[in-house]
């Protein structure tokens, strides 16, 4: 079996650098996905890509592709994004001004519902009915989110990358599954209040580790995708 440039890195970023913890530590771990990003791109000969979430990541994928869609899922009550600990507006707005020179991106506001916003009460036990990090106890939030996704083309992006400031990520990835060819995921490694632990991979897809990430990082690719 042939070892790809994507797994030989794989091999050789197991144990952390002392630049790395050393970031970590400044507190870039919300970008430790960078280099594992910098892999896949190069070795799936990805153009453009989607995010679900944004911020220093996506300068790094500004640099590297051709196109570039950033969804913020949000909501406009401040006091419930606080409670919640998931986004409201203002970081988006941030990210706005910050890329706004930027002719390769584009900006999506997704204001969630009801349905979202009580599958978040669940999963982060804010609700009082749900121990934290278990499901949601409705599934009409899928709906919802599935209606998000039929609205973005997805048909134009090489590559979804779930890193939302809401815990559905799971859930989106599930979503994700036949609509794009490649999908990641960020802060894998704490899968019980991501929804990670809902996620139902096709057997059509294979599944990796990204390298490098103290976070955890993900992906799953279809199976047919050609290695550039």
């Amino acid at each position: 079996m042939r070892l790809s440039a994507y797994n030989f890195v794989k091999l050789i970023h197991r144990v952390p650098t002392l630049k790395k913890v050393a970031g970590i530590l400044r507190g870039t771990l919300w970008i430790d996905h960078v280099r594992a990003h910098e892999i896949l791109f190069k070795e799936k000969n990805i153009k453009s890509m989607i995010e679900f979430g944004m911020g220093d990541g996506t300068e790094s994928f500004l640099k590297q592709l051709d196109k570039v869609a950033s969804v913020e899922i949000f909501t406009k009550d401040v006091a419930l994004a606080e409670k919640l600990k998931v986004a409201d507006d203002s970081w988006a707005i941030k990210c706005k001004e910050r890329f706004k020179g930027s002719k390769n991106w584009e900006l999506i506001m997704y204001e969630m519902k009801q349905p979202v916003i009580d599958a978040e009460l669940d999963v982060t036990g804010v609700g009082g009915l749900v121990k934290r990090g278990g499901n949601p106890r409705a599934g009409a939030y899928k709906i919802e989110l599935s209606a998000l996704l039929d609205q973005l083309g997805l048909d134009k992006y090489n590559y979804a990358f779930v890193d939302a400031g809401i815990h559905l990520r799971g859930d989106i990835v599930n979503l994700l599954f036949q609509r794009v060819p490649i999908i990641g995921a960020h802060d894998w490694d704490d899968k019980a209040i991501y929804g990670y632990t809902r996620i139902n991979k096709p057997a059509n897809y294979d599944e990796e580790e990204g390298v490098g990430s103290h976070a955890g990082i993900h992906f799953w690719i279809k199976q047919g995708m050609e290695t550039q």
